[in-house]
């Protein structure tokens, strides 16, 4: 299989999805929060799982440093389906 580059998700393409943040998630002690794109005070061009690294966070919990910051989808509403529908 060829090697297909990608471009990762931005801050934002996510706001163009509707997101509003992400969710800090402790690696260690499983401890999370979200956060908003407008606290984070990132570049537009920042790509989603690299705010965690870019901001060194610390869990609150546990002291740990393995953080990751995936996309929050828990507000995300998929577009309509283009007038498809179920009989």
């Amino acid at each position: 299989m060829p090697d297909r580059p990608y471009n990762p998700m931005t801050i934002e393409n996510a706001v163009e999805l509707g997101l509003t943040g992400v969710i800090l998630y402790c690696r260690k002690c499983h401890r999370e929060r979200t956060v908003s794109f407008d606290v984070l005070a990132l570049l537009q061009e920042t790509p989603v799982l690299a705010i965690a690294p870019a901001r060194r966070f610390v869990c609150s919990g546990c002291g740990g440093r393995s953080v990751a910051s995936p996309p929050d989808w828990t507000a995300y509403k998929a577009p309509a389906a283009g007038g498809m529908s179920r009989r």
